[in-house]
């Protein structure tokens, strides 16, 4: 198999079943690929490993050129190579299970989709306790039918989602199924759709936002506009319905860069309603709107929202075995509908 083909994992004489198992992956590098140091090479057939973990890997002597080892990063790759990576086998059992509700969107013996509730953070963020987090809750619901691609700490995440941002997320059950599916996410070829409520009042209907972005450089939690070095990114949206003060926008993601929907509408004027990160509201209370006529009194300390009002509504993707054409949908969650109702009753009392 070479890299023209759109599976990454190469079959070998065994056969997929035992390459699996042992966790090795092989490579023969096509007429495509230019003259590329190993590490870079990697990174593009791994897009879910860090650099780092798999710059690792290769000074550990885990990766062969045409049946050498190597600890060179920078090994120059050639056409016709062939590259056989072993990833050390990871038990996903390793990390504690704990009870944590999911809310399942789609599952068969290959893939989960669930619907992620606000407040959950996908992984820890560092080699620290996973407890409380969405890995912690997919251990303990799907025990060792996890994928090991992304690391020991990251079982069965092909993609994540900030901590307060809900929706539809996609869980690979085994490392084919997770290569097939990041590789969709790698290409592109996914379509992604969120519903968010924006500060002010959009001025056009629909536009796309084509604006690089980066790590701020004073902030290391923010990612920022960035002419000179920053990654390409792409946002549409559409305006679904306008407000006094807010606009309730469709986004369509054409790239997958880090707060990218969150950076684009900060950028543009309009922050996520309740982003403190990116904008200046924390939370937004029932009071903020002002009763009209025969509503009953509002509750001046209840909270309608305490976090960005971005939701993953929707993922459209091609099954990792059968290739069949699936979308997987999350319903608008609870504080969002909630800050919508107010605003719509405003909005009624003109």
């Amino acid at each position: 198999m070479t890299d023209a083909t759109p599976d990454p994992i190469a079959r070998d004489a065994v056969g997929e079943e035992h390459l699996l198992a042992r966790r090795d992956y092989v490579f023969d590098v096509g007429e495509s690929v230019q003259s590329i140091r190993l590490d870079r090479y990697l990174v593009g057939k791994f897009p879910n490993f860090s650099r780092t973990y798999l710059q690792k890997l290769i000074r550990d002597f885990s990766v062969t050129v045409n049946g050498k080892s190597t600890d060179k990063i920078r090994h120059p790759i050639e056409v016709g190579d062939r590259i056989v990576i072993r990833v050390p086998h990871q038990n996903s059992l390793d990390l504690a299970g704990e009870y944590i509700p999911l809310e399942i969107v789609f599952e068969d013996e290959h893939m989960v989709a669930i619907d992620k509730q606000p407040g959950l953070s996908v992984h820890p963020p560092g080699r620290g306790s996973n407890a409380g987090t969405l890995v912690s809750g997919l251990v303990y619901h799907f025990q060792n039918e996890l994928s090991t691609v992304s690391g020991p700490l990251r079982p069965g995440l092909v993609h994540r989602l900030d901590k307060d941002t809900s929706g539809v997320m996609l869980i690979a059950k085994h490392d084919s199924a997770h290569f097939k599916l990041a590789r969709q996410f790698h290409e592109r070829t996914t379509q992604k759709v969120y519903h968010a409520v924006v500060q002010g009042e959009v001025e056009r209907d629909e536009d796309v936002i084509d604006l690089p972005l980066g790590r701020h450089r004073r902030n290391h939690e923010k990612q920022t506009v960035d002419y000179k070095s920053g990654k390409s990114a792409t946002t549409q949206y559409k305006v679904l319905e306008r407000f006094d003060g807010y606009t309730y926008v469709e986004l369509y993601p054409k790239t997958g860069r880090t707060h990218q929907l969150r950076v684009h509408m900060m950028y543009i004027g309009h922050p996520i309603a309740a982003d403190f990160l990116y904008g200046r509201q924390r939370v937004i209370f029932q009071d903020d709107f002002p009763a009209g006529p025969g509503d009953p009194p509002l509750d001046s300390d209840r909270i309608l929202i305490a976090r960005q009002a971005l939701h993953a509504h929707r993922i459209t993707f091609d099954h990792p075995v059968t290739d069949e054409r699936l979308t997987c949908t999350a319903p608008i969650p609870a504080d969002i509908a909630e800050l919508l109702d107010n605003l719509r009753r405003v909005a009624a009392h003109g």
